[in-house]
């Protein structure tokens, strides 16, 4: 049997109920998987992040933050471990393409994506 407005507690009709109509701004995960298999971040959500050295932490984050502010959505990356220049390289080089086998060897880096990453960086 249906509830009608009338048989709704105060509390319910005030405040819960207005939940379902709000437009909220959602914030992706980075990819479809995630995006279906995890609650969708939210304005004013906090997300930390833990694990082992070297397990990827820094890249997802990045790549959650990245994709984010791709789409126009305001978005503040805080890091511990990188300094405000070290974030730009970082997000360059993700603008280029630039992977980190050709990070490590520069030489290797196609001037195509070498144009991109200067292009962004001037940005």
């Amino acid at each position: 049997m249906p509830l009608h407005d009338n048989a709704l507690s105060p509390v319910v009709r005030e405040i819960l109920i207005p939940e379902i109509e709000k437009e909220v701004k959602i914030f992706t995960w980075g990819t479809k998987l995630l995006n279906k298999k995890i609650t969708p971040i939210q304005t004013n959500h906090f997300i930390l992040l833990a694990g082992n050295t070297g397990a990827g932490k820094t890249a997802f984050a990045f790549d959650v933050a990245w994709k984010n502010a791709r789409e126009g959505k305001r978005v503040l990356y805080l890091s511990l471990e990188m300094t405000r220049k070290e974030i730009l390289i970082r997000g360059a080089r993700a603008y280029a393409g630039i992977t980190k086998e050709e990070w490590r060897d520069r030489r290797a880096i196609p001037e195509h994506k070498k144009a991109s990453f200067k292009l962004k960086m001037e940005q």
